[in-house]
């Protein structure tokens, strides 16, 4: 992988930020490779650390996916083939799509607003920031609420 191919993973996965305690870290680690040697490497670690909360099946898909297709150690794939994780719990599909529906004009109204007044204005980025911050804490509360108590699979 590429500096710039890294650049965007770490754009795409909320890992860009390393000012502030949100999304991923990237945090240096030794690996083995199958041949015995050792190289370094970089890993996204999240800097929330929660226990009890498992990895969707969608991303465990991902990764099933990627360590079949790069022929990854057969016990490793066993591994992330055991691996438990929780599906979507369609309360919270339902909590995001009500949000949707509420914060959405808001966010139209406040975003045409600052178009219109133009960039040196400062109520409407406030008040467009506020609402952006407010629909976030409200999807972390939903989360934390929701998932915490989803069944696991394996």
């Amino acid at each position: 992988m590429t500096k710039a191919e890294y650049q965007h993973l770490l754009a795409t996965e909320g890992g860009a930020d390393q000012k502030h305690s949100r999304g991923y870290q990237s945090v240096p680690v030794t690996c083995i490779t199958y041949s015995g040697h050792a190289i370094q490497a970089y890993t996204l670690q999240t800097r929330n650390v929660t226990e009890g909360f498992l990895p969707s099946f969608r991303y465990l898909k991902l990764i099933r996916d990627g360590s079949a297709i790069h022929g990854l150690h057969p016990k490793y794939q066993e591994f992330v083939d055991r691996y438990p994780g929780h599906a979507r719990n369609p309360c919270a599909v339902l909590f995001l799509i009500l949000l949707l529906l509420l914060f959405s004009p808001l966010l139209i109204i406040f975003g045409l607003l600052s178009l219109c007044c133009g960039r040196g204005a400062l109520i409407p980025q406030v008040l467009f920031q506020c609402l952006s911050k407010t629909i976030w804490v409200c999807t972390c509360c939903m989360r934390l609420r929701l998932f915490s108590c989803s069944m696991t699979f394996s």
